[in-house]
């Protein structure tokens, strides 16, 4: 499915003889990211080891934001793809949430969730 945007005050017009006309200043635009591999947390889940977590694969060519997750509560100030592991993160389960964002739209998808070992 394509989306159209219009920009302010465009109009976008159509004809019985054709499917779609478009007013000059009409910008067509794709779909949103489709994720095909999911996002994936590697390194090892210790205190004072760092997680890092991937983008997966992704259609569309687009940009991401990425947001830890600790227990399913997200954690404040932890938005990059990396994750350093503190001990009160012992027993804790951790995933992090992957935002890919493109000029059809947005989608996110979770990596897999790792448990916090001492």
């Amino acid at each position: 499915m394509t989306r159209i945007q219009f920009k302010p005050g465009a109009v976008g017009m159509a004809r019985q003889s054709d499917r779609l006309s478009l007013h000059p200043h009409a910008k067509l635009v794709g779909s949103p990211p489709v994720n095909s591999v999911a996002p994936a947390i590697t390194g090892t889940p210790s205190s004072s080891n760092t997680l890092t977590c991937s983008t997966g694969t992704w259609s569309g060519t687009p940009t991401f934001t990425y947001r830890w997750y600790r227990d399913n509560l997200p954690m404040i100030g932890e938005i990059g793809n990396t994750l350093l592991v503190i001990s009160p993160y012992i027993g804790s389960d951790v995933f992090c949430l992957v935002t890919a964002t493109n000029a059809g739209g947005v989608s996110s998808m979770h990596s897999n969730t790792v448990t916090i070992i001492p």
